[in-house]
């Protein structure tokens, strides 16, 4: 595996793991209640595996169905400098 496709899944990992953030909560919640209950470490285990595979999954697609380019766009509309250079930029076609 090249370097590139192992920082592009590295990217879709990411971009899943912040997508779903919030899952790890109960996951942890999970897995303190499996504790208390004495239930078999494995099933949080593979929960757990199942839920980093899910990561890189919803995270690729993220990026194949545009919504990486949206979420760009709205952090666009209120990056100061990007307001600035496309004032410019539409001043300069006229």
């Amino acid at each position: 595996m090249n370097k590139y496709r192992l920082c592009l899944w590295k990217a879709y990992f990411d971009k899943g793991r912040s997508v779903t953030n919030y899952f790890v909560f109960f996951l942890v919640l999970f897995g303190w209640y499996a504790f208390v209950k004495d239930l078999p470490v494995e099933i949080t285990i593979i929960l757990g595996v199942v839920y980093l595979m899910s990561c890189a999954f919803i995270g690729k697609f993220w990026y194949y169905h545009g919504f990486m380019e949206a979420e760009q766009e709205v952090t666009n509309h209120y990056n100061l400098f990007v307001i600035e250079m496309r004032e410019k930029l539409n001043n300069k076609k006229l």
